[in-house]
This record gives structure tokens, C-alpha cells and sequence, in this order.
């Protein structure tokens, strides 16, 4: 894992554009101002790995969270809501409403025709890959701090000083209130979009926004915006194939959606993609 001296700097920002410390609850504000006040919800799905939400072709997509309470008082009644009111569930401290809530979001953010302008060509000429197999060279020999236990993540150790932060850490993770103290040390950091739920997104974004930030997952808003809080690269997914991927999460898939129906893409701020 040996770092070359000529190695480039993996961070060049403008930090003048960055939101204060301390604007919290603002981050999710702005998130919801960019969802279209004209759609309404058709439906919405909490199932045992994804919670979906979908407003006539547009679905978005979030972790299903089992901490806390579980309930949700609104079953039932969330057709034909606009698709804003429900993306104002992202502040409840109902982790299961606030998934809800994100997915959401990304039912009105995450569009074919936004990613496409954020690339600047066709879905069609780019070729979907994890954002951790995408940036893996790039990282090469670096400090790299993945907030969020994903799948297979332990390969990255063979090219890079991993350190995992996870809220409920498995063998060889860190918990994630370390971030406090170790982010500091890190050249590169993963962070997972499913902070938007459990309201720790904020705090992590300004612990990592120096860095080579990578904001990553199906929850991911994949909206400039982000760019201006010190995000490098938005890896996230479009749905192209609603049916399929509302089946494959109904009926308990998890990773299957992505090769059937969602698209992962991964766009740094300068535009194209990885």
C-alpha cells in the first residue's frame, strides 16, 4: 500500500462555498426545497431491506431501518399526499418514517434526465460500477474511512488503510463515535447517504468535508447541491425499471435490484463520470 511521492492531492475545494458548522437541521431543509411541489405519492413500500417511494415513473429508494421505533403511524394513507409533505418525514426521529422520507427525496431528485445533465452524456454510454471498485486506484495506498459497513468492504484493505465506522461494528470495525477522533487522520472517506436517517449526516459531512468525500447509496441525492457542501463525488442510482425493482424489494431482494432495474452511477463535481 505504498503511496507514491508524485502522487496528486486527492482535495481541491473552495471551502468559501461551504455551509457554517452548525447548520444542522438546514442540510435537510434545502434537500426538501428540492423536491417538485407539483407530484403527489402513488405509492410507497417498506420492505425488508429497501424502503421505495414512487410518484408516477420516479422512484426513490432508502436503507429500511429497524432501529427504534418501528411503526408507522401513516400506513396506509400515503397515496395521493404530495410527494414534498412525505419528504418532510426525513425529520422524524421515526427512523422507519424518516427512511420514508429520504426515499422521498430521492423519488423527486434522482430523475434519468438529472443524472444524465450531471454526467453530460447517456445513461447508456456509462458503465455502472460500485464507487469503491471505481475509485479504487485513484486510492491506492491512501488513509481510507468508510462510514458504514457495506458488503465486501473488506477487499479495500488489500490497497488502502481502511478504517470502517459503524454504529453496530462488526469484527475489526470501528464504532462510529471514533469518527470524532479519527477522521482528522484520513485522506479519502466513504460516507453512507443512510446518515440522512439517523440524523448523522450532518455532523459527518463536517467531520469529512476536507477530504476526498465520497457521499454513497441508493439514498444518495444525486443534486449539485451537494457539490457546495463538500461532497467530491455523488455515487448514487437512477431507477430505470420501476416494476422490477418495486418486485425484486416487495419480495425481500436486496443487492439483485442493482443489476435489474437500478442504475449505479458515480459523478465527481467536475462532471463525467468514474
Amino acid at each position: 500500500m505504498e503511496q507514491s511521492p508524485s502522487s496528486p492531492p486527492l482535495v481541491k475545494k473552495d471551502p468559501s462555498s461551504w455551509p457554517p458548522l452548525g447548520w444542522r437541521w438546514e442540510y435537510y431543509h434545502a434537500l426538501l426545497e428540492l423536491v417538485p411541489d407539483d407530484l403527489v405519492v402513488d405509492e410507497v413500500l417498506v420492505g425488508l431491506h429497501w424502503t421505495l417511494v414512487r410518484s408516477g415513473d420516479r422512484v426513490g429508494m432508502s436503507m429500511t431501518y429497524r432501529e427504534g421505533e418501528v411503526s408507522v403511524p401513516q400506513a396506509g394513507d400515503f397515496a395521493g399526499k404530495p410527494l414534498r409533505e412525505v419528504a418532510r418525514l426525513v425529520l422524524s426521529w421515526n427512523f422507519v418514517e424518516a427512511a420514508i422520507g429520504v426515499a422521498a427525496i430521492g423519488a423527486g431528485v434522482n430523475t434519468r434526465e438529472r443524472v444524465e445533465s450531471l454526467l453530460g452524456y447517456p445513461l447508456e454510454s456509462y458503465d455502472p460500477k460500485s464507487a469503491f471498485d471505481a475509485l479504487r486506484e485513484k486510492l491506492r495506498g491512501k488513509r481510507v474511512a468508510v462510514v458504514g459497513h457495506f458488503p465486501g468492504i473488506e477487499e479495500l484493505r488489500e490497497d488502502v488503510e481502511l478504517t470502517i465506522f459503524e454504529r453496530a461494528p462488526l469484527p475489526g470495525d470501528t464504532p462510529d463515535p471514533a469518527a470524532e477522533y479519527l477522521m482528522a487522520e484520513q485522506d479519502a472517506v466513504f460516507l453512507t447517504a443512510s446518515t440522512l436517517v439517523n440524523k448523522t449526516f450532518p455532523r459527518m459531512l463536517e467531520l469529512a468535508r476536507e477530504k476526498f468525500l465520497v457521499l454513497v447509496g441508493p439514498s444518495t441525492p444525486m443534486h449539485p447541491l451537494l457539490y457546495t457542501w463538500g461532497v467530491d463525488v455523488l455515487a448514487g442510482l437512477v431507477v430505470l425499471d420501476p416494476e422490477r425493482v418495486w418486485r425484486i424489494a416487495q419480495e425481500g431482494g436486496h443487492r439483485r435490484l442493482f443489476q435489474e432495474g437500478a442504475f449505479r452511477v458515480n459523478v465527481p463535481r467536475h462532471g463525467g463520470g468514474l
